[in-house]
C-alpha cells in the first residue's frame, strides 16, 4: 500500500499545492475558469482521440469491458433511487446523490493517475470506460433529472441529444474510433503536435481540482454529515460493489481492476455544472468534491494493492 502511496502522492501534492496557493490568494479565481476550459475542451479530448485512434486493439475484444461499467452505472442509478425513496429524502437532495454517484472523477483523476501507477498502454481501456460514464451521466443521468422535474419526452430527448453532440470528451470518442476503424493515416507533424499536447494534461487538469477545492466553502460541522456518508459510499462501497459483482458472476476482480479502480474515483467536476440547470445542491456537491478527494490519497492506494 504504501508503494502506491508514494506512486500516486506526487499527483495530490500538485492539487493541494494548487488548492493552498488558491486559499491564499496566489492563484486567482479566473485560473479556473481558463484552465478548466482549457482541460476541458482541449487537453483531455485530444488525449482520449489520441489514445483512440492509434490503439491497436480491437473494439470488438472491449465489448465486455463497455457492458460491465454500463450495467454498474444501470445498477447504481436504480439503486440509490430505491435507497433516496426508502430513506424519504426530499427530492432535491435525493436527485444530487444520484448524478453524483454516476459520476466520479473517471477523466479528471482517474486518467492521469492511473497512468502513473500503470503505464500509458492501458489509456485506450481507460478511454472507453470514461467514455461509457459519459455516456452514462448525460444519457441515463439527465434522462432521469428531465423525468424528475416532468420534463415533456421531446424537450427531454432535445436536451440529451444536445448535451452528447456537443460534448467536446464525447466527440473525442467518436473521432478516435472513426479514425481507428477506417485506419486513416496520421501524418507525423500532427501526431508530433497531439503529444505535446497530451503532455500537458495531466498538471493542468491536478491544478484545476486543486484550485476548486481552494475557492471551496467550508460550511458549518452539520452541513459535512451527509458529505461523510456520501464520501464512504463514493470510495468504499460503490468500488466494493463492483468488486463482489465480478466475483459473484465467477470472474476475476484482478482482471478488471481498471472499472474496479475508476469506479473508486472521488467525485468529479460535472455534477456541480449541472447543478443550476437542474436545481442540485451545489454545497453538497463542492463538499463531496473537497472530502471525497482528500480521502482518495489513502482509499486509492488501498484498492491499487488490493487488486494487485
Amino acid at each position: 500500500m504504501l508503494q502506491a502511496f508514494f506512486v500516486i502522492a506526487p499527483l495530490f501534492f500538485i492539487i493541494f499545492g494548487a488548492a493552498f496557493l488558491r486559499h491564499v490568494n496566489f492563484i486567482k479565481e479566473d485560473w479556473s475558469i481558463h484552465l478548466n476550459q482549457y482541460a476541458l475542451n482541449i487537453g483531455l479530448p485530444v488525449l482520449v482521440f489520441n489514445s483512440l485512434a492509434t490503439m491497436s486493439v480491437s473494439f470488438a475484444d472491449e465489448l465486455p469491458l463497455i457492458a460491465e461499467n454500463a450495467i454498474f452505472i444501470t445498477v447504481i442509478l436504480i439503486l440509490s433511487y430505491i435507497i433516496g425513496k426508502a430513506l424519504n429524502l426530499k427530492t432535491r437532495l435525493r436527485d444530487t446523490i444520484i448524478v453524483c454517484l454516476m459520476f466520479s472523477n473517471v477523466a479528471y483523476l482517474g486518467i492521469p493517475l492511473l497512468t502513473q501507477v500503470y503505464d500509458k498502454t492501458i489509456l485506450p481501456q481507460l478511454s472507453i470506460i470514461v467514455a461509457v460514464y459519459l455516456l452514462g451521466l448525460f444519457g441515463l443521468g439527465i434522462a432521469y433529472l428531465e423525468a424528475s422535474r416532468r420534463t415533456n419526452a421531446s424537450s427531454a430527448v432535445r436536451t440529451i441529444a444536445k448535451m452528447l453532440y456537443t460534448n467536446p470528451l464525447l466527440i473525442a470518442v467518436f473521432a478516435g474510433i472513426i479514425v481507428n476503424a477506417l485506419q486513416i493515416p496520421m501524418p507525423q507533424i500532427v501526431a508530433t503536435a497531439l503529444q505535446l499536447i497530451v503532455g500537458s494534461v495531466t498538471p493542468i487538469v491536478l491544478m484545476v481540482i486543486g484550485v476548486f477545492i481552494g475557492q471551496s466553502s467550508r460550511g458549518t460541522v452539520r452541513d459535512w454529515y451527509g458529505v461523510v456518508f456520501f464520501t464512504f459510499a463514493t470510495l468504499i462501497a460503490l468500488p466494493a460493489i463492483f468488486y463482489c459483482g465480478t466475483v459473484l458472476f465467477g470472474m476475476s476482480p484482478q482482471q478488471h481492476y481498471l472499472s474496479i479502480l475508476e469506479s473508486a474515483m472521488p467525485l468529479g467536476i460535472t455534477p456541480f455544472a449541472l447543478a443550476d440547470q437542474y436545481g442540485l445542491d451545489k454545497n453538497f456537491i463542492a463538499r463531496s468534491i473537497v472530502l471525497s478527494t482528500a480521502l482518495s490519497i489513502i482509499t486509492l492506494p488501498f484498492w491499487i494493492q488490493f487488486l494487485v
